[in-house]
């Protein structure tokens, strides 16, 4: 099995290559290629091939979770349970239709469970506080139920929400999860990622995003725009990109540390594509 762009590289590992496919992590292959399963699509004829190795390794993985089994299949199905895999979990929400289901998670018993294909909404407060900046959920936490975290359990509802908001959610999640609390802190120093990397990323996911007063204040918006020059050196032409922000120039290939008594806010994504 190879996969590649314009080079295509021998899958040395499957069972990586197909871990990186559901937890959204990249692989490297090699110089001239790094599998990130949030940019690189499949050819639609490869879809069921993907697919097929996806549930070969996920009934794997639950056989191999398994203990004191006979065969398989008292593996898979025991007494009353019928043991799922992410994918068949997705079957059976999709075949639920408009019918509920009692469901039991961490011990927990709640009845008359729906499924929603689509996003959740989420609340946050962003303030500072002791010369740090809290980042607080004040939401309920969304609680993945699969391995893969593609469907969540959500204000008593099971979801499966956009890869996009997945995306954007996944880190801030784990941190409320490692820190088993609602809250991140940044210090102060990190006022700039704040500015253009969390608060981006917040209202992708959130219907309501609140930022105190004061550190608002320190945040401004311009659109962004790019200028091109080119040198030459000796018989090479090279060319350099800056990024225009009203009057500020950024090189994106030079360490800045520029201080400002305002913070902008800068268009990263829109940089990305320039």
């Amino acid at each position: 099995m190879k996969i590649g762009e314009d080079k295509l590289y021998v899958v040395k590992n499957i069972k990586e290559f197909i871990e990186s496919i559901l937890t959204r992590n990249e692989m490297y292959f090699g110089k001239g290629f790094t599998f990130n399963p949030h940019i690189h699509k499949f050819k639609e004829e490869d879809e069921d091939i993907i697919k097929l190795l996806i549930e070969i390794y996920e009934y794997k993985k639950v056989v191999d979770d398994m203990e004191n089994y006979s065969t398989y299949f008292t593996k898979i199905l025991k007494g009353k349970k019928a043991y799922l895999t992410e994918s068949n979990l997705g079957r059976f929400l999709r075949d639920l239709k408009d019918r509920t289901i009692d469901v039991t998670i961490n011990g927990k018993s709640i009845d008359n469970v729906s499924f929603v294909k689509d996003d959740f909404s989420l609340d946050f407060n962003v303030e500072t506080k002791n010369n740090k900046i809290l980042l607080k959920q004040t939401s309920d936490i969304a609680m993945p139920i699969s391995p893969g975290g593609k469907y969540f359990l959500y204000q008593g509802k099971i979801y499966e929400p956009s890869e996009e908001l997945i995306k954007n959610y996944k880190p801030f999640f784990n941190q409320f999860l490692k820190k088993r609390s609602h809250e991140i802190s940044f210090n102060e120093n990190f006022s700039e990622d704040v500015a253009s990397f969390v608060l981006p990323a917040l209202k992708k996911i959130s219907r309501n995003v609140q930022v105190d007063k004061g550190l608002k204040n320190k945040f401004y918006e311009e659109p962004l725009k790019s200028s091109i020059y080119f040198d030459k050196q000796e018989d090479n032409i090279i060319a350099n990109v800056l990024f225009k922000y009203g009057d500020i120039e950024i090189n994106p290939l030079a360490n800045e540390n520029k201080k400002e008594e305002k913070i902008l806010i800068r268009d990263i994504e829109g940089e990305k594509r320039l």
